[in-house]
């Protein structure tokens, strides 16, 4: 392991946790990754179970939602708590504790908790540290490290059906935003000839890297930060699972970077904001939704 991969896995980390209404929980989720969180996990409040079995990335029925979100602990979580009650008033008077975490290797805790994820089609994600459960199937191999995608949560879900659905073959794609390059690598899997993936996190690019070197297409896989892409390219497929307002912000980047005829693939966007996103990107584009829980992934149609 580098000695930057080590700083990485060993760092040290602070959860900040409170409670909110099962109501308000995917926004706050959101609003929590948008300053920052590395990741958000929903427990149980103080009152019933649950009310329906789960699938990838839903969120139990509970009364109340005991929100956790993960931060370096360098961050300025005055700063957050602040932003937290001035976007959501109703969470004025509620209380948000700090807990520091012992140092440790985060993600091989992390990974114990990761099990194969099945998207239809032959498709799997499967984490290292486990046998495929269909070895004839297509099985992404992941780490995620300390990046997000790992195919849990609804917003990347929907992508991987979308793309078990669609494929990609012989297809440039783009995806921006890659975390822990699941989708580029994916897509890959699934006929792509060439992908890059783009972040602002130089983090993800690492991530993305060691994940394309365990699916053996690190030679038909480049990554680059943010603003580092080449003047010249251009994609057949672009997958941007973002959030709905920085996906607004980015439409023109976004559309600068598809080759005529190209689809576009929209996720990080919650049920309520679809129209919104889809309103934006037309004229341009005619978007249609595909829904899962509370999230909504936004695709054109050539």
């Amino acid at each position: 392991m580098s000695r930057a991969r080590a700083e990485e896995v060993f760092m040290t980390w602070t959860n900040l946790q409170f409670s909110c209404s099962h109501q308000l929980a995917r926004e706050t989720e959101t609003a929590l990754e948008e300053l920052g969180a590395t990741a958000v996990t929903f427990g149980e409040g103080a009152d019933a179970a649950p009310q329906f079995q789960l699938e990838p990335g839903d969120l139990p029925q509970w009364e109340q939602v005991q929100l956790t979100a993960l931060f370096d602990s360098r961050q300025d979580f005055g700063r957050i708590t602040r932003a937290l009650r001035r976007r959501f008033p109703q969470l004025a008077d509620t209380p948000m504790d700090l807990e520091a975490l012992p140092e440790q290797d985060w993600e091989r805790a992390w990974m114990e908790q990761f099990k194969p994820i099945h998207f239809g089609h032959d498709l799997w994600i499967c984490p290292t540290s486990c046998a495929p459960p269909d070895p004839a199937a297509t099985n992404i191999m992941l780490d995620p490290g300390l990046a997000f995608g790992t195919g849990t949560h609804a917003t990347t879900a929907l992508c991987m059906r979308w793309l078990a659905q669609h494929r990609a073959d012989g297809q440039i794609v783009l995806d921006y935003g890659c975390g822990s390059g699941i989708l580029a690598i994916t897509a890959l899997k699934l006929g792509a000839r060439q992908a890059t993936g783009v972040d602002i996190d130089p983090r993800a690019l690492t991530a993305s890297r060691e994940n394309a070197l365990k699916n053996a297409v690190s030679d038909r896989f480049d990554t680059c930060l943010h603003g580092e892409l080449r003047e010249d390219f251009r994609a057949d497929l672009l997958f941007a699972n973002i959030l709905a307002n920085t996906l607004i912000e980015l439409k023109p980047l976004l559309l600068s970077r598809l080759a005529p005829g190209a689809t576009i693939v929209l996720s990080g966007v919650l049920r309520d904001q679809a129209q919104q996103v889809c309103a934006a990107f037309r004229p341009e584009i005619d978007l249609q939704v595909e829904t899962l829980d509370d999230w909504a992934l936004l695709y054109s149609v050539a």
